[in-house]
């Protein structure tokens, strides 16, 4: 064998120089190309797998490598590494191929590649939890063991060139591929799991060193690869695009530069589904996003800059579609189409401009109830609880640079329509359906300073119901106006059209007896709001139509109206002034009913504690009243004018038996100039019927505004039929009426709570009927009262005058009129001859007559007297006198006794007439009368005068012994005595005393009769003999009616 060899190099040594050269080269590369195409493939093949395996501490298994020495291409074919397990893979790459260029990397002298093709790349990502709690991921090991061998080995130094200025190396490559890539992530964290398919990542005419300026006009380098040249692409230009198990695909292309770093491109996310990387941040908030799409693009640019990193993108768009966010398995939040258009970020100004942010089809459905609104609760951030408390910022030392200025954000136009919120509300109802819908919404520039006024347009449909959601439309509603965030002005113009009132019915419920069945209100004006300065202002005109307000317990109408409207409104709450310029109401209407337990329809219309169980909020009240009575500068209400048209009221008493009913109808008038100021007095014309034919007509001033009120009104009933008020008399009369009318003239004032009124009460042609022999009824003698009151053409005029203090807490309005008629009713019976006296102008005496004792006739003064009450009687013709003599006896019977002692002397002494002074001390000293005395004295006493005479000189020896007696002295003695015994002997018996009391009412009646042109039937003789009333000398007169 050694002999072939030696001769084969003889013979190789005499060939010519050109040939060995030439053998020299190809059996050089024949070698090379058996050591790079045969043994180094075989080497890597055997030798790589254990030093990956060794760096990442996993094992890993290549397929076959194959190396083109004459192409200078390698290729590796299905590479994998393991899971711990090896059970599967964790990285899988089907075929990776590298070539390079060696030509231009000479021609260059940069190492360029011609391409690197890494196709069906796939990465199986975990992420899990260990039994210590940590959350890792099934490559975290290898991360880490990378990590740990780049920090142990060296770095080479940097590189810099002559200036001074940091260099990356030179690498030129025409084709860096990665296609067909697929990514699976299994979260068992979140139990989320995505798949990405047609992962496509490739960089193109990739230069280290080209710059962009350089980038944009060097032309495209040939390629050998399979590109068209027709086309050429622009150097370091990438894109990535990856497309996901629901088709949407994310899209990334532009250009690179390295140094200084500076990329340019686009970005496109295209129908993106949002639910499966919800799980993610599921435990940020309760709610859930189960369905939504996204779409986004921009174009972008970064670049370095002074070792900071400068970001700004242009033309975007993001798009939220179909997003549903449910809780409990329902929907509480949908939104069919948000979109943010014309979005600018500049990274260096620190703004980020929008275009225009539009929302379409948001719907929320949402539940208020004692713990708050649950959309809040959905949508609010959770805190972990095992979470370290965050601590303060330390201060910063003085030295250092102050932050970055906070970034600007512009929303230039914000514009939002078919938005529908649904809200069931139930923290004061036990449950009532809320709608705002077809809410439109949009606005002029909006900066995240708050720096300037927003304009702002706005519009909503309101709608509610107590049972299901509502569909029909209870309410409209426009703003268009201006918002200034910092100060929080606002000013705006408003229109509340047909608000539906019903539907706050069931917050009244709680509060009130009342049903609220209808009523739209209405308003439009202009609002001004600034809470530093003036507050609320509001001018603008209103509207409450259609209002109906029933009774709860009765279900009948309360109050309503058919329209009502207020012009010109001016309210300002600084200078806690309203204004209203009119206020007029068409066809109103109102109805108090008394049930049978007589209790009326507006006693229990506010719930609540009884009236004798003070509550907490009378309580805050009184306290908020005191605190508000120290404000410096009370309410101020204007109204010009109240007008009423077309007015009416019921009047109702189920109480009564028969049934009370009343109404007012036609009512129309003016309240004008009503104001709460004090001097101000409204001038009040209201004019009306009672039962369609009584005019009623109401005059005057007042001011209930103000403090105390003050009222000054005249109210004038003209001939109301009495009979319309049978269950009253009845009732409280007990007798009901058969005829009569009532005029009814009222003066109240009332000035500082003081009430006084002047009633003038007219009643014509009054007839009582039958008895009601009513339990209620008062205990008067009414027809006596009222044959006193009523004239001879059958009217009965009063006056009637009461008066009242509000502060006196006992105070009825009521009471007071009952108990001042009732007074002057009983006045009027228990002394019924003072109120004829009062007819005539006389202050005498007309219920007696006074006579001289003994005697029947009548003096002058007293026929006078009778003479006046005729007078009155003949005005009151209903009324009937009886009379009854009386006697004194003491009186009655001495005079008699002398009259009967006088007939007797007059008849023994023959003497006509006595001396009309005769009396026992003025007796004369001797003539007949004195022989008729002794004559009497002798025969009816059966005594002697000269023995009397004896006694009396005795009597007066025995009074002044040393005396005589004169004659004189003894004979006026004498005569005094004899007369005295004789007077006293006379006897009177009751049948006299009762014939001189007949005489005396005798003389009255006739009196009566013949001279004052009474009719006879009028007055009544009572028996004055029968039982003798030994009290005056008079007839006593009584009042009766027919």
């Amino acid at each position: 064998m050694t002999h072939i060899f030696a001769k084969f190099w003889r013979r190789f040594r005499q060939l010519p120089q050109v040939l060995r050269i030439s053998s020299y080269l190809l059996l050089s590369y024949a070698a090379y190309a058996l050591l790079l195409g045969g043994i180094t493939p075989l080497i890597l093949q055997s030798q790589m797998p254990k030093v990956l395996s060794e760096h990442l501490g996993r094992e890993v298994q290549i397929a076959h490598i194959s190396i083109n020495p004459f192409l200078l291409r390698a290729r590796v074919e299905d590479l994998q590494v393991m899971t711990p397990d090896q059970q599967g893979s964790v990285v899988t790459i089907g075929h990776t191929e590298l070539m390079f260029s060696f030509w231009r990397s000479l021609l260059h002298l940069t190492p360029t590649i011609d391409h690197l093709w890494i196709t069906q790349p796939s990465l199986n990502l975990v992420r899990f939890k260990t039994d210590a709690g940590q959350v890792r991921f099934n490559i975290s090991d290898i991360v880490e063991r990378l990590a740990s061998q780049a920090t142990t080995t060296s770095q080479p130094p940097s590189v810099a060139d002559e200036a001074g200025e940091t260099t990356i190396a030179a690498f030129r490559s025409e084709d860096i591929h990665l296609s067909q890539g697929q990514i699976h992530f299994s979260d068992q964290v979140s139990g989320a799991q995505l798949s990405y398919h047609g992962l496509d990542i490739r960089l193109q005419q990739f230069d280290t060193q080209a710059s962009m300026a350089r980038l944009e006009s060097e032309p495209s380098h040939s390629s050998t690869s399979d590109q068209s040249s027709a086309s050429p692409l622009p150097p370091n230009r990438y894109q990535l695009q990856i497309t996901g198990a629901d088709q949407g695909q994310v899209q990334l292309r532009g250009q690179v530069q390295l140094l200084p770093l500076k990329v340019s491109g686009e970005l496109s996310v295209q129908s993106v589904t949002l639910a499966p990387f919800w799980p993610f941040v599921a435990d940020l908030i309760p709610a859930r996003l189960t369905d939504g799409v996204i779409d986004f693009h921009t174009r972008y640019d970064l670049q370095e800059t002074r070792n900071r990193l400068a970001y700004t993108s242009r033309q975007g768009q993001l798009t939220l579609q179909q997003l549903v966010f449910q809780a409990s398995r329902k929907p509480h939040l949908k939104l069919s189409r948000l979109t943010l258009s014309d979005i600018v970020l500049d990274s260096p100004a620190q703004t980020l401009d929008i275009g225009q942010l539009k929302l379409s089809g948001l719907w929320a459905d949402g539940q208020l109830n004692a713990q708050g609104l649950d959309l809040q609760h959905l949508f609010t951030p959770i805190h972990n609880a095992g979470a370290p408390t965050s601590q303060p910022s330390p201060t910063p030392p003085e030295n250092q640079s102050p932050a970055p200025s906070s970034w600007l954000v512009r929303l230039h136009q914000l514009w939002m329509t078919g938005t529908d919120l649904n809200l069931k509300e139930q923290q004061l109802t036990s449950g009532v359906y809320w709608r705002i819908h077809n809410l439109s919404l949009s606005t002029g520039e909006i900066d995240s300073r708050l720096s300037q006024p927003i304009d702002y347009q706005l519009a909503f449909d309101l709608a509610s119901d107590p049972h299901h959601p509502p569909e029909e439309v209870k309410g409209h509603f426009i703003a268009q106006g201006i918002v200034a965030p910092q100060s929080l002005s606002i000013q705006s113009d408003i229109e509340l059209q047909r608000l539906d009132l019903s539907q706050f019915q069931p917050y009244l419920q709680p509060y009130l007896n009342l049903q609220l069945s209808h009523g739209e209100f209405s308003t439009q004006g202009h609002v001004q709001v600034a809470p530093a300065t003036s507050g609320v202002r509001y001018q603008g005109t209103a509207a409450l139509n259609q209002l109906m307000v029933k009774d709860s317990r009765n279900r009948q109408p309360l109050l309503k109206w058919e329209a009502m409207s207020i012009d010109a409104i001016a309210f300002e709450q600084a200078a806690h002034q309203l204004t209203i310029h009119e206020i007029t109401l068409d066809k109103p209407y109102a109805k108090i009913l008394i049930d049978p337990n007589r209790n009326t329809n507006i006693d229990h219309l506010v719930t609540g504690p009884q009236s004798g169980e003070p509550s907490e909020t009378t309580t805050t009240v009184k306290s908020d009243a005191r605190t508000q009575s120290k404000s410096p500068s009370p309410f101020q209400l204007e109204i010009g004018a109240i007008k009423i048209r077309h007015g009416s009221a019921f009047f109702a008493d189920q109480s009564l038996t028969p049934n009370f009913a009343t109404g007012i109808e036609s009512l129309n008038g003016t309240i004008s100039r009503l104001s709460s100021d004090p001097e101000n007095k409204a001038q009040v014309h209201l004019t009306g019927k009672i039962d369609q034919y009584a005019p009623v007509s109401i005059d005057g001033e007042i001011n209930p505004l103000s403090t105390p009120p003050y009222l000054d009104l005249a109210v004038n009933f003209n001939r109301v039929e009495l009979t319309s008020v049978n269950p009253y008399s009845g009732t409280y009369a007990g007798y009901y009426i058969d005829k009569g009318q009532l005029s009814l003239g009222l003066q109240y004032q009332l000035e500082q709570n003081q009430l006084v009124g002047k009633n003038h009460i007219v009643i014509d042609q009054l007839q009582l009927g039958k008895a009601s022999h009513s339990e209620q009824a008062l205990n008067l003698p009414l027809k006596l009262a009222i044959a006193l009151l009523q004239d001879r053409h059958g009217v009965i005029d009063l006056g009637l005058d009461i008066s009242g203090d509000l502060d006196n807490p006992s105070f009825s309005f009521g009471s007071i009129i009952m108990t001042a008629l009732t007074n002057m009713i009983a006045k009027a019976v228990t002394a019924p001859f003072s109120l004829l006296a009062g007819l005539v102008g006389s202050d005498d005496e007309l219920n007696m007559v006074q006579f001289e004792p003994g005697l029947a006739t009548l003096s002058t003064a007293e026929q006078e007297r009778l003479k006046t009450l005729a007078t009155a009687l003949t005005d009151r013709p209903k009324l009937s006198v009886s009379a009854k003599g009386h006697v004194s006896l003491t009186q009655d019977s001495q005079a008699i006794k002398t009259m009967k002692l006088k007939q007797q002397l007059q008849r023994q002494s023959g003497v006509v007439p006595l001396p009309a002074d005769l009396s026992a001390s003025r007796f004369p000293e001797s003539g007949p009368l004195v022989e008729a005395l002794n004559e009497l004295f002798s025969t009816e006493l059966q005594k002697q005068p000269d023995a009397e005479r004896q006694m009396i000189i005795q009597q007066l020896q025995g009074e002044n012994p040393d005396v005589d007696p004169e004659p004189v002295t003894v004979t006026t003695r004498l005569h005094i005595a004899m007369y005295n015994q004789l007077l006293n002997a006379q006897a009177v018996s009751n049948d006299e005393l009762g014939y001189l009391a007949q005489r005396r009412v005798n003389a009255v009646k006739a009196f009566l009769v013949n001279e004052a042109g009474l009719p006879p039937e009028r007055i009544f003789l009572l028996d004055s003999k029968t039982e003798l009333n030994d009290r005056e000398p008079q007839v006593k007169l009584i009042l009766s009616a027919d």
